[in-house]
């Protein structure tokens, strides 16, 4: 079984919440569009910053974005 990527675990706990693509850019103040890359995996590295941001909206460990973030390059 393949290991979920970090757009996978993000949409997944952003869903969890019951927080929609813009709701969670909205609280996070991104781009709406950037949190869509970041899911969809077009942006392969993203900001650290935005990476913390997220994961204290939607209660994930930062340290499990940051790596998975790196797993993948």
């Amino acid at each position: 079984m393949q290991e979920k990527t970090l757009g996978e675990v993000i949409a997944e706990a952003r869903e969890k919440k019951g927080l929609s693509q813009r709701q969670l850019a909205k609280e996070a103040n991104i781009n709406n569009s950037e949190l869509s890359k970041i899911e969809s995996g077009i942006r392969k590295e993203p900001n650290p910053k935005i990476l913390r941001k997220i994961s204290n909206i939607i209660d994930v460990n930062y340290v499990t974005f940051y790596q998975r973030s790196k797993q993948r390059l």
